[in-house]
């Protein structure tokens, strides 16, 4: 089984050295608050990158006895490459919560991108760029999750064309946080005019 554990650790030592960079580009900034505002994204988007990693693609499972033991308990993911078909099955035949923690899980696992990234890169703030964004982050997760299961012989994820739509989705929920949400806590928290977000 290869864990990813060691992603968070990385993760956590390149925001620390970034973290001691960014102090000192803040101190020789002329606009604290935006140089303040932008390092803090840049760090949450890189927790957020080396979480998202860790929570789609690991683990793995690499042990042929291991593998071995979930092709007997039936314990495979079935690819789904119809579209809406795991959304339609999952709603109309599971409860509240399963609904919620699957699609809604599907929904907030890029929704992050489509927040963060405009405020870092001025070229990010379109909604039509963010939804390619999301789409084509998704795409690739789902063709790695299959590529690795297609490599060691057990669909240890399945690919899933839904899941690739409600992250898509997700991100231009991310978006609509950003620019309707995100201005409110960015007068509270860094005291900037929000007008300096369509710049």
């Amino acid at each position: 089984m290869i864990l990813g554990g060691w992603i968070i650790e990385y993760g956590i030592l390149v925001c620390s050295a970034l973290l001691i960079f960014s102090l000192i580009m803040i101190k020789r900034s002329k606009n604290k608050r935006i140089a303040s505002e932008r390092i803090i994204c840049i760090l949450v988007t890189i927790m957020y990158i080396t979480i998202l990693l860790n929570t789609t693609l690991f683990p793995i499972p690499v042990d042929p006895l291991l593998i071995s033991d979930r092709l007997k308990e039936g314990l495979i993911e079935r690819n789904n490459f119809v579209p809406l078909k795991t959304i339609y099955e999952i709603s109309k035949g599971s409860s509240l919560s399963t609904v919620l923690t699957q699609l809604g899980g599907n929904l907030l696992l890029l929704s992050p991108l489509g927040c963060l990234l405009p405020v870092i890169f001025k070229v990010m703030r379109s909604l039509k760029l963010i939804f390619v964004l999301g789409l084509s982050t998704s795409l690739i997760i789902e063709i790695i999750q299959f590529l690795i299961s297609y490599r060691i012989g057990i669909s240890y994820r399945s690919f899933d064309i839904d899941d690739i739509i409600l992250n898509s989705i997700g991100t231009t929920i991310g978006y609509g946080f950003y620019k309707y949400l995100y201005p409110i806590f960015r007068a509270e928290l860094f005291g900037i005019n929000t007008k300096r977000l369509s710049r």
